[in-house]
């Protein structure tokens, strides 16, 4: 998402992303994740939480501060950690939008979510943010998309930032919304399940799409 978006727009962004934000929470919510969005009605259903996904530089939060938002936050009710930090672009975004995406979280201090609670987001080795992009053309798009990701990976690693203490940057492309409900939930089951040191569901390697 854009970082120049308001709040009062977020109801009419990004209708796929929001309908496999409402399919994922159904999915992982009964298995002790929390799936906090930034896209749909509130009033829609209870589930998943919605609000503001912020990242943001320094010591006081203000809208000066903020960097970007981001799409989908999967946390861990046992642990309070963020699993997975998600950015979804559905209008087959050129390179440097996706590269913009990952820096302007890699490069902030804090990720907080701003709903009707305030959460500030548990980041470190345990956290995957993950960039899946709308891709229509044919070629090369799988080896572009993963030389982004490869070298995106090694900038992280040499940034200081708090936000760049998550572990891995994943980006992947879809094609439609049937592709992204499924990429997306295969991403955030590989993620859950490869979280060092988690405990999710009492037990980090239970996989949670096998008891939908």
């Amino acid at each position: 998402m854009s970082h120049n978006h308001e709040s009062n727009t977020l109801s009419t962004l990004g209708a796929w992303t929001a309908r496999a934000a409402n399919t994922i929470s159904e999915r992982y919510e009964r298995h002790g994740l929390d799936v906090l969005v930034a896209h749909g009605r509130s009033t829609e259903t209870p589930k998943p939480e919605r609000g503001l996904i912020v990242s943001w530089f320094g010591s006081d939060y203000s809208r000066g501060a903020r960097l970007s938002y981001l799409d989908i936050a999967v946390v861990s009710r046992a642990t309070g950690r963020t699993l997975v930090l998600c950015e979804v672009e559905e209008h087959s975004p050129r390179p440097k939008t996706l590269i913009a995406d990952v820096l302007a979280t890699l490069v902030g201090d804090h990720v907080t979510f701003r709903g009707a609670r305030v959460r500030d987001l548990d980041l470190g080795q345990w956290t995957t943010l993950l960039v899946l992009a709308k891709m229509v053309e044919k070629g090369d798009r799988g080896s572009r998309i993963k030389l982004l990701e490869e070298r995106l990976n090694v900038i992280k690693r040499h940034l200081s930032t708090a936000n760049a203490s998550v572990g891995r940057i994943i980006m992947d492309t879809f094609h439609d919304e049937p592709e992204l409900v499924r990429k997306l939930g295969t991403r955030i089951e590989n993620a859950v399940r490869n979280a060092p040191q988690s405990r999710v569901c009492g037990d980090s390697r239970t996989s949670v799409n096998r008891r939908k």
